[in-house]
């Protein structure tokens, strides 16, 4: 239901709960716990840290900390800084025009998921939601490199 970048930004955001007296934390070192990609990871914290859910120093000593109490900060608060989560929702059965007037057979039902859902992020906040004790962390997959095809010399 959540896009990778909410899923990630998430993740980040409930790691630094859960190591809340370790702040500030870096980037690099978010990228690791979280195995999430430093590239994405950059763009997402310059997201947060623009909404006010973070804040950021340089140099050392520097990294990333919350602006604000964890326990302030709802799963919402996050995701809805990557998602609209106020549209209307495209019918995920494929009817072209799908609302409360003219819905589909499954549009209650699965509007009544997604409504629930929608509660569930706006109660749950950061500091309950963050990770207690070691996790096992789950390695991404390096991408297989390609051996070049060996080419054969011209035989004059």
């Amino acid at each position: 239901m959540l896009t990778s970048t909410s899923t990630y930004a998430v993740r980040a955001a409930s790691l630094m709960a859960q190591k809340e007296d370790e702040l500030p934390l870096t980037a690099k070192q978010l990228s690791k716990w979280g195995n999430i990609p430093m590239n994405y990871l950059s763009k997402i914290l310059r997201v947060l840290v623009r909404a006010d859910i973070l804040s950021a120093n340089r140099g050392i000593g520097g990294g990333f900390r919350f602006a604000r109490s964890p326990s302030s900060i709802t799963l919402l608060d996050i995701v809805e800084l990557f998602e609209d989560v106020d549209r209307e929702p495209i019918c995920p059965f494929g009817q072209a025009f799908c609302s409360d007037d003219d819905p589909c057979n499954m549009h209650k039902r699965w509007g009544a998921v997604r409504n629930q859902f929608l509660e569930e992020l706006r109660t749950i906040d950061l500091r309950s939601a963050a990770p207690t004790g070691k996790r096992k962390q789950v390695k991404r997959k390096k991408a297989k490199k390609r051996k070049s095809p060996k080419r054969r010399s011209a035989r004059w």
